[in-house]
């Protein structure tokens, strides 16, 4: 299968938004691009996911609550409204008024109708970055594993029959269609200082009529090669009933 980077991230930077209160009259909608599409949202990491609000049209006069799962994707959020996507917090004023404060603005690729994004926290007064993956069956197929590189450098290895080397933020499907009720070996590495370091060397099973994410995530700390995984099961779209767990 294709390597593909991440369809985006978040491009506007946040740190000059966190602690810009708007007004509703304040936010700028006229004149951008408009999209018609469905999102669901993951957590890759612990956070304060609460208060965080997005508007389905783009009026921000009418806002829904994002609900983060740290175990499971979301459900779809629908988005009829203008790029960027904005989000948003509440904010009580001293004079008992409730402004708005703009945390993040996420520019939509054009031409999907589908995504998932990734948030990773930062640390104050940044937000999060936002990973954007295209949901779609070119780049997240039925019965198909998606490996997702959210470290800063690049991972080489095998995942089931495939080679991979998969640069910083980009995803790769591999097609497990074919290892029905199987275990497949994954075998990920980077290079350091010309070396070698394996930091994934693992064996799962492939249920059959499901679909899955890998994450890579970057090791706690700054000079560490332990990286840590997670796994994100789902059933395939198709499917009428939607079940998803994390492994």
């Amino acid at each position: 299968m294709k390597s593909f980077p991440f369809a985006g991230y978040l491009s506007r930077n946040p740190k000059s938004l966190h602690f810009l209160v708007l007004s509703l009259a304040l936010v700028p909608f006229s004149g951008a691009e408009e999209a018609d599409l469905h999102f669901s949202i993951f957590p890759l990491k612990r956070g304060d996911w609460t208060g965080i609000y997005y508007a389905p049209t783009g009026n921000p006069e009418k806002l829904v609550e994002l609900h983060f799962n740290p175990q499971e994707r979301s459900r779809d959020y629908p988005y009829q409204g203008p790029s960027p996507l904005r989000l948003y917090r509440k904010q009580n004023l001293a004079d008992s008024s409730i402004h708005l404060r703009n945390v993040a603005q996420i520019d939509l690729p054009p031409s999907q109708n589908k995504l998932i994004l990734l948030f990773s926290p930062r640390r104050s007064p940044e937000f999060a970055k936002i990973f954007i993956i295209a949901d779609d069956a070119e780049h997240y197929p039925p019965n198909s594993l998606l490996l997702i590189n959210t470290l800063n450098r690049t991972v080489t290895g095998n995942l089931a029959s495939e080679q991979v080397e998969l640069a910083s933020g980009g995803t790769h499907s591999v097609d497990l269609s074919t290892f029905p009720n199987q275990y497949i070996p994954i075998s990920l590495g980077i290079m350091e200082k010309d070396a070698f370091y394996p930091v994934v060397q693992n064996q799962w099973f492939v249920s059959p009529g499901r679909r899955n994410l890998l994450i890579l995530h970057p090791p706690t700390r700054p000079n560490s090669l332990r990286i840590r995984t997670q796994r994100i099961s789902e059933l395939n779209p198709t499917d009428e009933k939607k079940s998803q767990s994390t492994q």
